[in-house]
């Protein structure tokens, strides 16, 4: 992992990408960031979903994470079977 100097930044996961429509993304606008990163990006780009338009979930994501977390903080981490259920 790379740093940037911004902690919220380094530390951040997102488990789903996507919208299913808000004031700042729809037919008639389109002036959410995220969408608009996302139309540049999505689809060609691993992290990326097909279509912001749609939410879609990437499995594994926050298992990865808590794992990443817990290495840096020297713990130990065992997934059950409930937590893997969670992160699909």
């Amino acid at each position: 992992m790379q740093g940037t100097g911004i902690q919220w930044c380094d530390d951040t996961v997102n488990p789903t990408m996507g919208c299913d429509g808000c004031e700042l993304w729809g037919a008639q606008r389109k002036s959410c960031y995220a969408g608009v990163l996302h139309e540049r990006k999505g689809g060609k780009h691993p992290g990326f979903a097909p279509s912001f338009e749609r939410v879609t979930r990437f499995a594994g994501r926050m298992a990865k994470a808590v794992l990443m977390i817990a290495a840096i903080r020297g713990d130990s981490v065992k997934f059950t079977g409930e937590i893997r259920a969670r992160c699909r």
